[in-house]
């Protein structure tokens, strides 16, 4: 999923997109007594809110029914068997929560004060006020793997209000949000009058770098984990319109580095498995570093984002 999401948004300067994003916070305690906990596969931050990309992994099929509740009921099968799984949407939903709960005590350091000319038409419009996250629109695309079948049972069909939300394969969700991100934009241009809520909540450019960037920067690893899979600690976006944070320059400290495995000396900064780290060495693993590859070096797959690769 990581790399189709790349792929798709990596030079779109509207969105930001960061991977296995994990959050902590204690105004949302466990019931234990533990800080909350949010941990998302995917999350793109764009103008007009958020996406959630929840990623299952299916060989055979999942076929989702109505749980005559007006909610929805998940099972896979596998070998012939059908067996029952948590329902994807719900998660999503409450990570959800938890992002609109964490960000809007942070409202006026990441928003500034909210236009009264936007939230006056919000609320003409939809009779809500749409100056902070509690009502940003966080849509959510379940991946089903593209192998994976998906069956949709007994009438259930994807929520479609206020915003649509999407089951389907992964190969397909940047299209999805694509078309999505489109709606949100004619209803920002057509001040809402043909797209329902879409595009009414809108913030500036600058703002969804500051959302994106304060995520990253409060992603926590878990309490005592030993040696995590990844070199990094933080999550960081793929892109952003301006990099977010500085990365070293070839200066004395990284003007001797070499690749450890071909010994190339021609080495350039860009995305991919091989990190350089902020010593200058050349290491592999790496997923969301920008790295420095020989022109010897054997070719891998590109690290996106905290778990991507």
């Amino acid at each position: 999923m990581a790399h189709y999401l790349h792929r798709a948004f990596s030079n779109n300067p509207e969105t930001h997109v960061l991977h296995g994003l994990r959050l902590e916070d204690r105004q949302q305690p466990e019931q234990n007594g533990s800080p909350g906990v949010c941990q998302t596969d995917h999350l793109i931050v764009h103008r007009w809110g958020m996406f959630i990309i929840e990623s299952k992994s299916v060989t055979e099929e999942v076929r989702v029914r109505p749980d005559n509740t007006g909610g929805d009921q998940w099972s896979r099968v596998y070998q012939g068997r059908e067996s029952g799984m948590p329902s994807p949407i719900q998660q999503a939903r409450r990570q959800a929560g938890f992002l609109r709960t964490f960000l809007e005590r942070r409202r006026e350091q990441l928003l500034g004060k909210p236009s009264v000319g936007m939230r006056t038409l919000a609320r003409l419009v939809t009779g809500k006020d749409h100056g902070g996250f509690l009502d940003a629109p966080i849509q959510l695309l379940i991946a089903i793997s593209d192998k994976g079948r998906i069956k949709l049972l007994d009438g259930w069909t994807e929520p479609q209000e206020p915003f649509r939300d999407f089951v389907t394969n992964a190969d397909l969700v940047p299209d999805k949000i694509a078309e999505e991100l489109e709606r949100h934009r004619k209803g920002a241009t057509s001040l809402g009058k043909s797209q329902g809520e879409y595009g009414l909540w809108d913030i500036e450019d600058s703002a969804v770098k500051a959302v994106a960037e304060f995520l990253a920067e409060h992603h926590a690893e878990p309490s005592g984990a030993t040696a995590p899979r990844t070199q990094t600690k933080r999550a960081v976006p793929i892109q952003s319109r301006q990099p977010l944070r500085k990365w070293p320059t070839a200066d004395a400290s990284t003007a001797k580095a070499v690749c450890k495995h071909c010994r190339g000396k021609d080495l350039t900064a860009r995305w991919g498995q091989d990190a350089l780290n902020a010593k200058g060495n050349l290491r592999h693993g790496g997923r969301p570093r920008r790295i420095s590859r020989g022109p010897d070096h054997p070719q891998g797959s590109p690290g996106l984002g905290l778990n991507g690769g």
